[in-house]
């Protein structure tokens, strides 16, 4: 399936392709293409293809892909080989390649968690440039796998140009293997024009982004810690499996505070209308540039409203509050109670935009492209030994399924 760009993005300076004139078909390769990657991988077509580039997908699940996402062509791992991440077998190793060909592919830009060593082998066996990066600790599912690990590890080491999202990132993923040398560049956000700061009241509370059962806790004991006060609502954008536990708690614990509103393309769209910005990642950098008072929501337990005292400390992992307390209630009511006599602490958009406009990230990231190199090593082989490892997992399926009539878990 291909899709036609609608038509070039105005020029933003900094950002010029035509210093690396042989990078103009660029082969991005991702496992499942949704949520924060998908904005991350979004930003990048923008900035490639106003610079003549041409941006092809390969992926596993492709789940949400608009007409407006500006791919050149969109290809689909076979459905044979989906869900398997330890199937880089020799089938799909021809179809990547089969794609680079047809697509004369000259860089692969994988954002892949189990898709990563198909990428490194494409990269091998045609001697295409590619680089690396890392969005979050699923990573380490593969690295540290007792089996996989090993292998894993080695095509991961065989890219000599890698790039994390967070320095918490970086620094696990360094004492994995001494080989890895990682740069932090941040997720690239779009610098809109200047808001006005809040006023400091905090009644109009929105939390946005994946209802995954991983986030359902976090949000879960924020509601909780919302409910005593009479004065606040929370409008909750976001979809995923826990999209009914959501409904039942909101109604039960807020009333008619509560409101569950969907999903919601560009959802910063909407955040001028709120007092507080709550969630993580994405969200909460958003929620900055856009002057509002931010509320950090971890995994399991809300976190703490963002500051210039504590912004660093939030930043290390990317705003996903890992690594940090969750907030006392008491501590919540003293924060509350603050905010309308700390502005100068609250406004963060300066400080935030240093970091993670979109126009520095990518030019970082496209000098990036210039140095870089195809993966080291050697395909055949290394194919060999991963498929001696992706037999060990479907026998060990196989064993499973007999043993416990239903499919084995991926690990």
């Amino acid at each position: 399936m291909t899709q036609k760009n609608s038509g070039p993005a105005p020029d933003r300076g900094e950002t010029d392709v035509a210093k690396l004139p042989k990078l103009r078909n660029i082969l991005i390769v991702v496992d499942e293409y949704t949520g924060g990657i998908r904005d991350h991988i979004r930003s990048e077509i923008e900035f490639l293809t106003q610079n003549g580039a041409r941006v092809h997908l390969f992926t596993d699940r492709p789940l949400i892909i608009g007409e407006d996402d500006g791919f050149s062509s969109i290809n689909v791992l076979k459905p044979s080989l989906q869900g398997q991440p330890w199937t880089v077998s020799l089938r799909g190793l021809q179809q990547i390649q089969s794609v680079a060909r047809a697509h004369q592919i000259d860089l692969i830009h994988s954002h892949a968690y189990s898709l990563l060593p198909l990428a490194a082998l494409c990269s091998k066996a045609a001697q295409i440039r590619i680089i690396n990066t890392f969005h979050g600790p699923d990573i380490f599912f593969f690295l540290d796998s007792n089996s996989l690990g090993r292998a894993f590890r080695r095509q991961a080491e065989s890219i000599g140009t890698l790039i994390s999202v967070s320095h918490e990132l970086k620094h696990k993923l360094e004492k994995r293997s001494q080989k890895f040398e990682i740069q932090t560049v941040y997720n690239p956000v779009k610098i809109r024009s200047k808001t006005p700061m809040a006023t400091g009241k905090a009644n109009k509370w929105l939390w946005a982004g994946r209802l995954s059962k991983d986030k359902l806790p976090g949000l879960r004991e924020l509601i909780l810690m919302l409910k005593p006060h009479k004065q606040i609502t929370l409008d909750v954008y976001g979809m995923g499996s826990g999209e009914d536990e959501l409904r039942t708690l909101l109604e039960s614990q807020l009333g008619k505070r509560g409101h569950f509103l969907g999903w919601k393309d560009d959802v910063e769209l909407v955040f001028q209308s709120y007092d507080v910005i709550s969630g993580m990642g994405r969200v909460i950098i958003d929620g900055m540039l856009s002057n509002r008072l931010v509320f950090l929501v971890g995994y399991e337990h809300p976190k703490c409203f963002i500051t210039r005292e504590n912004i660093d400390a939030c930043m290390f992992a990317n705003f996903s509050g890992r690594g940090l307390p969750g907030i006392a209630k008491s501590d919540f009511q003293r924060d509350l109670q603050s905010l309308a006599s700390m502005p100068s602490q609250l406004e963060l958009s300066n400080e935030i935009a240093l970091h993670v406009s979109d126009r520095d990230v990518w030019s970082k990231v496209f000098g990036v492209m210039g140095e870089s190199r195809p993966a080291t090593g050697s395909a055949l082989w290394e194919l060999a030994e991963w498929s001696q490892v992706s037999v060990y997992f479907s026998r060990l399926k196989s064993f499973l399924a007999r043993q416990f009539g239903t499919s084995a878990k991926k690990q």
